[in-house]
């Protein structure tokens, strides 16, 4: 079955679940010359999701090839295969298919054709009403001023608020009081803070990692080598 195009949910590329992927295919790897970061696991997934919705049975993924990806992406085979491994043990696939792919993807055909013809059927049924109405003009102006009241009011994200959020799910306990501190020692950029935060949740003790960072220990490659957290 080929369709054009398959769905995702709001926040995929970020979802919460690939840091856990990430820290524990990690593991997987028998040499560390290669890091595995939430990034590199959501790339993965969205190609996994593409091979999925091509299969001739949709949600498969046991055509995915790892040596062709790897080429593409620039990751290794032994990284790609450890996030794969570790999508299986989470049971986010399962014999083979995306497990939650029937509640993500609902049986319908959505192809460009019905889009269009919904479109058009659409286009339509607004340009009857509007034939009906004596001054289009006048209409246009008023929905014109009206906008802004109704406009849709879109919440943007707090890139300090996502990153005490995130840091209480990866430090834990006391995670927000660690942020703060390690926030502090990033001289408050939240960039940098938050790239340490990230590169804390691949290590086996994310919080010792952040806390070398607080202490001064933790801004050089060597310092990290020392203490065998970088390779």
């Amino acid at each position: 079955m080929s369709v054009d195009w398959f769905r995702s949910w709001h926040g995929a590329p970020t979802d919460p679940k690939w840091l856990l992927i990430a820290r524990n295919a990690m593991k997987r790897i028998e040499t560390h010359e290669t890091q595995i970061t939430p990034g590199m696991v959501s790339a993965v997934v969205w190609a996994l999701f593409d091979c999925a919705s091509q299969a001739e049975q949709r949600g498969n993924v046991e055509g995915f090839d790892i040596e062709t990806y790897s080429m593409f992406s620039g990751f290794s085979e032994a990284a790609v295969s450890a996030i794969v491994e570790e999508l299986k043990q989470k049971s986010i696939i399962v014999s083979g298919c995306f497990s939650a792919w029937e509640k993500r993807q609902p049986k319908r055909e959505d192809n460009s054709t019905e889009r269009v013809r919904a479109h058009r059927n659409a286009m339509k049924r607004n340009e009857t009403q509007c034939n009906a109405r004596e001054d289009k003009e006048e209409i246009r102006e008023e929905k014109k001023d009206a906008a802004p009241k109704g406009a849709q009011v879109v919440e943007l994200v707090n890139p300090e608020k996502a990153f005490f959020d995130q840091a209480a799910q990866i430090l834990g306990g006391g995670g927000r009081s660690l942020a703060g501190q390690l926030l502090k020692a990033k001289d408050r950029n939240v960039a940098l803070a938050h790239s340490a935060l990230l590169t804390a949740s691949t290590k086996s003790d994310p919080r010792e990692y952040i806390g070398a960072i607080i202490r001064g220990r933790g801004g050089g490659v060597e310092d990290l080598r020392a203490r065998g957290e970088a390779w």
